[in-house]
């Protein structure tokens, strides 16, 4: 070992003898520096993966329980509409006197079955039971739609918080080269822009942590609101940037099956409601058929004695209601409305499948980029790691200065981050692709 090495290992040995375990917490981002303590069960915090935040973010949001309330009453409507075709059941009874020597009192019963057939029954019927099917198919495409959005802030804080340990851990580094090179600047062995060097470091360093700081913190309270938990709880993300969460078909499959994903289904629900609606405006010109059936009884009381079963009989009665039979202005402004309405329908759905094979195109094009962005930035990342020891490794032999060691760690951390950005950038691809997939359960 030649003069150029001033002692300063062993004062960054010393700093780095017990270094910082950082822990996946979203309260201050290193085990035993939580601003909160938990509230959970002995105090320990509440363990989050993706698939846990969500559903605690679902069952908080209320919008859902608008959708959920939606659909219940749409199949409320639709089991009512069911029992107003069934027969409707009639008891009719007639007490009547004659005067007559001796007095004689008569009595018709009758009790008989009546079912109505028409084109507008038949037809609400089929619009309740399209109500009931586009409210389902909303809801699907709500709580797809809602799953991306808790997923993308899930990973979003993972981000920060990765990017916070990784700040951290740069400015304990540099506060221990600033602590050996002062030591080495008293002893004479450095110069004072060496010393200055190890200042400025510092200097630069704690404003972006501070900086990072205030991001991660309110990124962490607009989390936990949405997940309708205490400001006091703690939360700690089980989830990992480098882990795909989940697996999605290949790009033909979830293009070949953009007609079936929850999006489209609502809106192919909402095109039938509007054909059904043009087909219903017919149904105001069409006859109206009423069926009966009765059976009665015809029985005879003379005095206070009961005469025998006089007769009984069936009748059976069909009838027709017309309605307006030369149909006017009002009939033909009503029948283009409902056409254009339908068509505007038509050429939406076109176009929204149009607009989504865009975006899955684009999508899958992005992400086989991001795949190869992820192997150059791992690829960067091990060289960088590599510099830096070489560094590190000639400083302690003379070879090289403080400030090539602190170039060959920034080096090092910027591999880094740039590392875990491409690793969001992928999961947040997959996200949007899991969207549109129908055969995926996501």
């Amino acid at each position: 070992m030649n003069n150029k090495f001033y002692g300063s290992l062993f004062l960054i040995l010393i700093f780095l003898s017990a270094p910082t375990v950082f822990a996946q917490s979203v309260d201050g981002g290193a085990a035993g520096a939580t601003d909160t303590a938990g509230v959970g069960e002995g105090g320990e915090p509440l363990v989050l993966g993706p698939d846990e935040a969500f559903e605690l973010a679902y069952r908080h949001d209320l919008s859902q329980w608008q959708q959920s309330r939606g659909l219940a009453l749409a199949a409320e409507k639709r089991r009512w509409r069911y029992l107003q075709l069934l027969p409707r059941l009639e008891a009719e009874a007639v007490l009547s006197s004659r005067e007559q020597v001796p007095s004689q009192w008569q009595s018709d019963l009758s009790a008989g079955l009546s079912l109505t057939f028409s084109a507008a029954s038949i037809a609400a019927l089929q619009s309740d039971k399209l109500g009931y099917d586009a409210a389902a198919a909303g809801l699907a495409a709500y709580r797809r739609e809602y799953r991306a959005e808790v997923n993308r802030s899930y990973y979003k804080l993972l981000l920060l918080q990765e990017e916070l340990a990784l700040q951290k851990k740069q400015l304990d580094s540099a506060r221990a080269r600033l602590a050996a090179a002062s030591y080495d600047f008293e002893a004479g062995r450095i110069s004072e822009y060496e010393l200055l060097s190890a200042q400025l470091s510092v200097q630069e360093q704690e404003p972006q942590l501070e900086a990072t700081q205030i991001e991660y913190r309110s990124a962490v309270r607009r989390f936990k609101l949405e997940l309708g938990l205490p400001e006091e709880q703690a939360v700690e993300l089980s989830g990992s940037l480098q882990v795909v969460p989940f697996q999605v078909p290949p790009s033909e499959a979830i293009l070949d099956g953009l007609t079936d994903s929850p999006g489209i289904a609502a809106q192919q629900v909402e095109v039938a409601r509007q054909r059904l609606n043009a087909r219903m405006v017919h149904t105001r010109f069409l006859p109206q058929l009423s069926l009966s059936l009765t059976r009665g009884a015809v029985n005879g009381f003379q005095g206070e004695g009961f005469t025998e079963y006089d007769s009984s009989q069936y009748a059976l009665s069909l009838s027709f209601t017309f309605n307006d039979l030369l149909p006017g202005s009002e009939y033909r402004n009503a029948r283009h409305s409902a056409e254009t309405q339908l068509e505007s329908a038509v050429r939406s759905l076109d176009q929204r499948l149009q607009d989504r094979r865009t975006v899955v195109e684009e999508t899958v094009a992005k992400l086989q980029k991001v795949r190869r962005d992820i192997e150059a930035a791992e690829l960067r990342l091990e060289l960088a790691e590599r510099f830096y020891e070489i560094a590190q490794t000639e400083y302690e032999n003379g070879r090289r200065d403080l400030l090539e060691v602190e170039e060959a760690e920034l080096q090092r951390g910027e591999a880094r981050l740039n590392l875990l950005n491409q690793y969001y950038s992928r999961i947040n691809l997959l996200i949007t692709l899991a969207r549109y997939s129908s055969e995926y359960e996501y």
